[in-house]
């Protein structure tokens, strides 16, 4: 069964492989991972305004991915 873990950068910008991953939304409990390919991938309310740059393909990868209520950007390179 997939984890699920929040983006958290507060209104700074951050890389997908970057230590910005958490166990619950808001950076609430417990320090940073990186995001787990076999795990759901959460942005919301309380990821911050940053913009979250996706990686080039095969870098970014995630069991699901939810950016409903997220207030920030998503780029590429």
């Amino acid at each position: 069964m997939a984890t699920k873990y929040w983006y958290v950068a507060g209104n700074g910008s951050a890389n997908w492989n970057t230590a910005n991953w958490y166990p619950n939304s808001g950076g609430v409990g417990g320090g940073a991972s990186t995001l787990p390919v076999t795990d759901d991938a959460v942005l919301d309310a309380n990821s911050g305004t940053g913009t979250l740059t996706l990686t080039t393909i095969g870098a970014s990868t995630c069991n699901s991915f939810d950016a409903t209520t997220f207030s920030g950007s998503l780029a590429g390179d």
